[in-house]
């Protein structure tokens, strides 16, 4: 789901006439009912708004008039539809050569770095001066800003009037334009229009019904994007999995119930997390909570910090009024006990910011409404400010692990030396068939079958390959064909070599086996696509 800011310009020009300018008006909010602007804690969509189609020709008998800035950009989807809603019906010539250049404006004064940037044009195709549109449009080119043309028009795109939006909008233009065969046929069906350009335009776009199925089908949940929840990652998994499967599953093999998977810089590298229970994790699959999902855990500062508002209550004039409660080691049994007792207290408490010691005296725990600046010192006690909710951080996104009785499972993989091949397999049963499809001929003795196609199966785990192969998913392969199961090996120099197949085949070797028992019915179930998100 990447990050965009999207202007929408929106033609009100005297060719669409009032009825037809609201249809457009209409049917732009509808578009928009299907942006989700946040999502897993994230800005993910800003948008903005231009009119045009104000065109008239200055007093200056040169100028063009500018085209509107009505919104600009925003993650409040509700203004922007309050926005729309007010926009008046301008009925002069279409201005799009303006309506270029107000969005390169709004770009250049209130776009993300790292966004994608992109203006939508929805107009009726009579723009005026098409020398000077061409230029706008080559000047946003340059600028990197995508142009994608919802065109709502009964002339037929094949028309010689239809080229200068063909070459306006951004290549390939036939996807990222939208040719809609007039107002009516909009009208007509304003949400299924909405879902072509979105399918059109947002290839990638976020589906939420299809995330739904993957979370029951693959047992973990995609939480927060820039930080996590719980204590700082320190117990590295690995620094080179290929997805959040593979660190889902090597996590979840460790018995941690949650994964910290970089990006970016650290794009490869899984930290184990802290384990959040069964309520924490169906809250977090719920679709309100994946907009602004909230963290129930804290986060604990490295060794020698302790926050502003500490050194404030015992040098200063008294300022109870940040600190909440005093939790004493004596009370609760050393430091631990102290911060865990603090902690339990700021979970239920809507205004504590977190816990800081305190060592003016005993190096006691208070919860406190907030921290202040950060200072450093040379005590003893570890982790010595804990922060209740997410720590941010641009490099890493946090996912939850379904709680369960978790076992490591296994897969298989049928490796042939003769045909230097591995191919997986979900289950025993898939692997024996693929292994005998050949058949048992020429047999060469009583447990094995043809020499010229040696060959077994490996039964696959996190931990690679079993190194004894003779019983795979309790199937008696050493017994060969008289088990049905036709394998050859010549001796351990050969298991040793499949043995080593399997581990060196990126398929084999990650597998796809899924974190949770009951998956084959989950999986079977058919799901119904809903309207995808950015």
């Amino acid at each position: 789901m990447a990050d965009q800011d999207l202007i929408v310009a929106i033609d009100g020009s005297g060719s669409l006439q009032e009825a037809g300018f609201n249809n457009l008006k209409s049917w732009v909010n509808t578009l928009l009912g299907k942006y989700k602007t946040q999502y897993y804690g994230k800005d993910k969509v800003r948008l903005g708004i231009v009119l045009f189609g104000n065109g008239i020709i200055m007093p200056d008998g040169k100028t063009v008039s500018p085209a509107i800035n009505s919104q600009s950009l925003t993650g409040d989807k509700a203004a922007v539809v309050r926005v729309i809603n007010d926009l008046p019906f301008k009925k002069g010539f279409t201005n799009m050569a303006q309506a270029f250049a107000m969005a390169a404006d709004m770009f250049d004064k209130g776009s993300r770095a790292g966004a994608q940037h992109a203006l939508m044009i929805v107009t009726d195709g009579k723009p005026s001066f098409s020398f000077m549109t061409s230029q706008m449009a080559e000047q946003l080119q340059d600028k990197g800003i995508q142009r994608f043309f919802v065109v709502v028009s009964e002339t037929a795109m094949s028309d010689d009037t239809m080229k200068g939006m063909k070459k306006w909008a951004s290549a390939p233009w036939e996807a990222n334009l939208l040719h809609v065969g007039g107002l009516t046929l909009l009208e007509a069906a304003p949400n299924a229009w909405a879902q072509k350009a979105l399918t059109k335009f947002c290839p990638s776009s976020h589906s939420p019904s299809q995330e739904v199925y993957q979370e029951g089908t693959y047992g973990f949940t995609h939480v927060k994007d820039g930080g996590w929840c719980g204590t700082k990652p320190a117990t590295e998994i690995s620094s080179s999995v290929a997805d959040k499967d593979e660190c889902a599953k090597l996590a979840a093999s460790r018995g941690s119930f949650s994964f910290i998977l970089g990006k970016g810089v650290r794009k490869g590298y899984c930290y184990a997390g802290d384990s959040f229970g069964a309520a924490q994790y169906s809250t977090w699959r719920l679709a309100e909570s994946k907009k602004n999902p909230k963290c129930p855990g804290f986060n604990r500062y490295e060794r020698g910090t302790f926050c502003q508002v500490n050194y404030e209550f015992h040098s200063q004039p008294p300022r109870n009024e940040k600190k909440l409660q005093r939790f004493t080691l004596a009370q609760h049994g050393g430091p631990e006990g102290a911060l865990k007792a603090c902690e339990a207290f700021c979970l239920t408490t809507a205004n504590c910011w977190g816990c800081s010691v305190d060592c003016a005296g005993t190096c006691d725990w208070n919860a406190v409404t907030e921290c202040g600046a950060i200072h450093r010192w040379e005590g003893s006690i570890v982790g010595d400010i804990s922060q209740k909710g997410w720590s941010s951080s641009e490099l890493y996104d946090f996912y939850a692990i379904e709680p369960h009785e978790w076992k490591s499972p296994a897969w298989f993989c049928v490796a042939n030396i003769n045909r230097n091949t591995v191919a997986y397999f979900r289950d025993i049963d898939g692997a024996i068939t693929e292994l005998n499809k050949d058949g048992c001929s020429p047999r060469y003795s009583g447990n094995s079958c043809n020499p010229n196609n040696r060959q077994m199966i490996c039964e696959m785990s996190v931990s690679g390959a079993k190194a004894d192969p003779h019983v795979v998913g309790d199937k008696n392969q050493g017994a060969g064909p008289d088990q049905g199961i036709y394998k050859f090996w010549w001796n351990w120099n050969d298991i040793h070599q499949m043995n080593a197949m399997c581990n060196q085949d990126p398929t084999c070797r990650r597998g796809t086996a899924w974190l949770h028992e009951g998956s084959e019915e989950i999986a079977g179930e058919a799901n119904e696509e809903g309207d995808p998100a950015m």
